[in-house]
């Protein structure tokens, strides 16, 4: 892949402008199914002169949490939640405080806090998005001392919520 600035191809402006550093976390496991075409909709629809990109698999439950504290270290730029609302509440916590920007691409069966963002319903049109996204910051919330974004939930919720999981 070759480094060059989106609009003038200069050595010079290459290194003031490095592309992007991006990975993304994919939950194999996510409700919808369509996770399994990440690669081809990255590799199409994502600009390559702004981004330089990993794809990474969750492999357990938690995975996602430690492969976001590993990008953050690293010096990833972003990292997209490739899943649904449960994937987005196990990798952001790990880019509080940080320098990490949270891209969602949904693939869960609600997508609640992605579609509230803009990124849509579909994984082409949210990988789109990523190309021109701007920073926003997002409330957080934190139950029993764990941080959530978008929703949580007690009673009924909770036990649906352990329902898919189990399914998983």
């Amino acid at each position: 892949m070759q480094k060059s600035h989106p609009v003038i191809k200069n050595e010079f402006l290459d290194e003031l402008f490095p592309p992007k550093r991006i990975v993304f976390i994919v939950n194999p496991k996510a409700g919808t199914n369509l996770q399994k075409h990440i690669g081809e909709a990255v590799e199409k629809h994502l600009n390559h002169k702004r981004f330089v990109y990993g794809i990474w698999p969750s492999e357990y439950p938690g995975h996602g949490f430690e492969l976001a504290k590993k990008a953050v270290a690293e010096g990833y730029d972003i990292v997209v939640a490739v899943g649904g609302d449960g994937s987005v509440n196990e990798i952001a916590p790990a880019l509080i405080g940080t320098h990490a920007a949270l891209g969602i691409v949904p693939a869960g069966s609600g997508n609640g806090l992605a579609m509230h963002l803009g990124y849509g319903r579909e994984i082409t049109q949210a990988v789109k998005k990523l190309n021109t996204a701007e920073n926003q910051l997002i409330d957080v919330g934190l139950l029993n001392g764990r941080p959530f974004f978008n929703v949580a939930g007690i009673g009924f919720d909770g036990f649906v919520s352990n329902l898919m999981k189990e399914r998983n």
